[in-house]
């Protein structure tokens, strides 16, 4: 190239201009690369933050509404042509007499008004040796315990109550019993993380697993309860969740639960709670819950079974390669693609 000004010459050779593009499309390959690999752990990233977020949020209104829901009433279509009756503490000992039904006497009870002042009386009432008696207790401290704001949980743990609650959740022989003994348990786990340790120092796991044995639907549910809240509290928590083998009982339990019912909402969410984050289960497991996982999307409509369901392949799909295969067989587009159809988010999202 001449310039005509000043009479200098330059000459540019191509070849070197061409291998300075082609370092030059090197470098910027690498760069494109590396900021998609960014991207993705970026994306990832984002999407556990904002699934730790949701998860938080929906323990936080699962529990909230479970604290403030009263007890199904035993015969709802009778109860609604009469007035409700309220009883205090006072009436509802004096109601109980000798050789009296124990689900009879429950009826009086459960529609007894407790406040905070009874605390320490229900403690002694739990602490007796009379069935009627520790049920009454039992009755009040889940309602004291199923207050929205501020239950008396640390007042339960500093009262050593704890080992009396997780021994008397053993009482098969009174079912009702039983079941108001897991409610207050599981009202304990939905609190701080101090609550939570404090059930797991005491060997409240294992009692939980066991109970998804129970030939009461209620019991199981409330076991299922107990454990989606500790699995979602802390992943150490959910380690140890994992170690007792909760998957397959789970995994069955929701096999065979009935389509869109609440144990199946439960159900979902607890297994998700376990999936999400490490560790995650051992291999087989998670295979056990792939079949299962598709199922519970072509047979169920809620939007939150829906979303659990599509969560809990997202999550075994981040163990790998392998675990992708077997989503894969499992003929999982065809279900998973229909969910990117819905119009509703928290199904789309996952």
């Amino acid at each position: 190239m001449e310039n005509g000004s000043n009479g200098l010459s330059f000459h540019f050779d191509k070849s070197e201009s061409k291998r300075g593009n082609q370092a030059e499309s090197k470098i910027e390959q690498r760069r494109k690369n590396f900021l998609k690999e960014q991207d993705i752990d970026e994306i990832k990233r984002k999407r556990d933050d904002k699934n730790v977020s949701l998860r938080k949020e929906v323990k936080k209104n699962k529990f909230a509404k479970r604290r403030a829901i009263n007890l199904p009433s035993e015969n709802k279509k009778e109860e609604s042509k009469t007035k409700e009756v309220k009883y205090t503490v006072d009436e509802a000992q004096s109601a109980w007499k000798e050789g009296m039904d124990i689900m009879e006497y429950f009826k009086i009870v459960n529609k007894t008004t407790f406040d905070l002042p009874h605390f320490v009386f229900l403690i002694e009432l739990i602490c007796s040796r009379e069935d009627h008696k520790i049920l009454f207790g039992m009755v009040g401290m889940r309602k004291l315990l199923s207050f929205v704001n501020n239950p008396p949980i640390q007042n339960v743990i500093d009262a050593n109550l704890l080992p009396i609650l997780l021994g008397l959740s053993s009482r098969k022989d009174i079912p009702r019993l039983q079941f108001e003994v897991l409610w207050c348990l599981t009202n304990i786990a939905s609190g701080q993380s101090e609550h939570v340790q404090a059930l797991i120092d005491k060997g409240a796991i294992p009692i939980f697993i066991s109970l998804l044995g129970s030939e009461h639907g209620n019991i199981v549910e409330q076991s299922i309860w107990a454990l989606g809240n500790i699995a979602g509290e802390d992943s150490y928590y959910k380690s140890m969740i994992l170690k007792e083998g909760a998957i397959k009982p789970l995994g069955q339990i929701l096999s065979n639960s009935e389509p869109n019912s609440m144990l199946a909402r439960n159900c979902a969410w607890c297994i998700t709670n376990l999936l999400r984050g490490k560790p995650l289960p051992i291999i087989d497991e998670m295979y056990f819950l792939v079949p299962i996982l598709i199922n519970i999307m072509q047979t169920n409509t809620l939007k939150e079974v829906l979303s659990d369901a599509c969560w809990g392949i997202s999550y075994i799909s981040d163990a790998g390669e392998k675990a992708i295969v077997r989503i894969l067989e499992s003929n999982a587009l065809e279900p998973m693609t229909k969910m990117l159809q819905s119009e509703v988010n928290v199904i789309i999202l996952p």
